[in-house]
Parts: structure tokens; sequence; C-alpha cells
């Protein structure tokens, strides 16, 4: 039986049990393969993965760890991101005072027609709304007129 240095294996890999996990697979990968090319081998298919794995051909990661590295990177880029924009709070500033005083003279007396409300071209100022229920006599009274 071949040693297998474990501190060797827990160094590419921390977790020991994750480590005989990805061993396995590699091993059933190996089997396949020979199984394909209808080879045999003289060593154990084990050790060949362990070696493989020693010699960093095996490229393992750990999908959660990456995700989680792949958020704070971006979190970091969106900060970095942020103290690179530049400051301009005067420009900001006055941009602020001249909407609020957009918004006064809208408000403003001279704006505003004699029924007390701003002039608007949704409807002129000298147009009666109808309500629906109006709108319904007038229709019945227009049709007991045709009779």
């Amino acid at each position: 039986m071949t040693y297998i240095p474990r501190d060797e294996v827990t160094q590419r890999i921390p977790n020991k049990y994750e480590a005989i996990r990805v061993l396995a697979l590699e091993c059933r990968r190996l089997n396949d393969i020979l199984r394909a090319r209808e080879e045999t081998t003289d060593r154990k298919i084990t050790t060949m993965a362990v070696e493989r794995l020693l010699q960093d051909k095996i490229h393992y990661y750990d999908a959660r760890e990456r995700r989680e590295q792949e958020r704070s990177e971006a979190m970091l880029s969106a900060a970095e991101d942020m103290l690179d924009a530049p400051l301009d709070l005067e420009a900001d500033l006055e941009d602020e005072v001249a909407e609020e005083a957009a918004g006064t003279a809208e408000a403003s007396p001279e704006a505003k027609d004699s029924a007390g409300a701003a002039p608007g071209p949704e409807a002129p100022a000298d147009a009666a709304m109808e309500s629906p229920a109006d709108a319904e006599t007038d229709e019945s009274e227009a049709a007991k007129a045709e009779e």
C-alpha cells in the first residue's frame, strides 16, 4: 500500500472528506478512460489519482467559496467605483436650487387662472367635466326624442 501524505493533500483541499470525494471522482474518471481505451495498468487507480492531485493536475475548487469570492470582488469593485466617482457637490446643489425654483414658479399666483387652478394642456379652463351619470341621462333623453 502506498503512503498518502495527508498534510500535502489537505494543503490543496483543506477538508479531508472533500479531498476523499474529489479523489474518488478522479478514480472513476481514470477508470472510465482505461476501460474506454481497453488498457490495463499495473498500478492502482487510487494511487494514480492521489499522485495527480499532488502534482496539481486535478483542478479543484469549491463552488460555494468561488461564489462568495466573486460576490466580495463585485462589492469591492462597486465600492471602488463609488470612491473614484468625482464629487461635484456644487453642481448638485445648483441643480437642487434650480428644481426648487422651478417648483415655486409653477405654484406662483400669476400662473393660476381665475378659477384658482393652474391651466393645463389636458382640459381648457372653461370646459366643464361631465360625470358618467350625466352622460347616461343625456343619451336616454336623446333616444326618447328620436322616437
